[in-house]
């Protein structure tokens, strides 16, 4: 993605692992489903990849900003229809990412999500805003070795993002995606993952180690992208 949006991808050997994932039983729609959502094709689905934990479905999205301008606010809907075609329900999420560069990438997950009795495919529609004022740059990434945990299994990807500015810098994060060998996206990190420290001051480095206990068998590619506030 570039400056000031920090991306860096690390190839690494490809992984033999088993992949979890059970297909349960479909709970019903409890409601009515909202109004078709809007599409303002500023988003672009590159790829994605769906799976089943009991009674729930997980989708993840690698998204690309189609626009010359930098975007925030990104918002995506999932639509679940049946093999008729009939829309049964909507469900909302967001990316970890606060924005996204102009031409750049994103990540997006819709986690655990509750899906109708009757599902048989699914739509994403998004829309975003533009961001006027552009994020803070200057993150320096290091990505340490990317490792299968001895002790718990699971795998580990240690990050370390560099304050490069001459000023502090706050809530700095790092978001995690993992790709197969044909660049097809496995899995988004989702849950806390702000560096310790998260307030660096300049020159100051932070650290994170991002855990992935699933789903990321096959794994060639590790993206990873860093975000700060002033």
């Amino acid at each position: 993605m570039g400056d000031p949006m920090i991306r860096r991808s690390l190839t690494i050997p490809l992984l033999v692992l088993g992949l979890l994932g059970l297909v349960g039983p479909v709970p019903a729609a409890s409601a009515k489903p909202a109004p078709t959502p809007p599409n303002d094709h500023t988003i672009k689905v590159v790829s994605t990849r769906m799976w089943r934990d009991d009674n729930t479905i997980t989708i993840v999205a690698d998204l690309k900003n189609t626009t010359k301008k930098w975007r925030k606010k990104v918002r995506g809907v999932v639509s679940f229809y049946n093999r008729k075609g009939k829309r049964l329900a909507n469900h909302v999420a967001y990316p970890e990412q606060t924005s996204a560069a102009p031409r750049g990438h994103l990540s997006l997950k819709f986690y655990d999500v509750r899906t109708p009795r009757g599902f048989h495919h699914y739509r994403l529609t998004f829309t975003s805003k533009v961001l006027k004022k552009k994020p803070v740059g200057h993150l320096k990434i290091k990505v340490g070795e990317v490792a299968i945990d001895p002790d718990i299994g699971g795998l580990n990807v240690p990050v370390t993002v560099r304050n490069r500015n001459k000023f502090r810098v706050r809530h700095v994060a790092v978001v995690v995606t993992l790709f197969n060998k044909k660049g097809k996206v496995l899995n988004v990190f989702n849950g806390y993952n702000y560096t310790d420290p998260s307030v660096l001051a300049p020159g100051q480095a932070g650290s994170i180690t991002v855990y992935f206990g699933s789903h990321f068998a096959g794994v060639r590619t590790v993206n990873v992208m860093a975000e700060a506030g002033r």
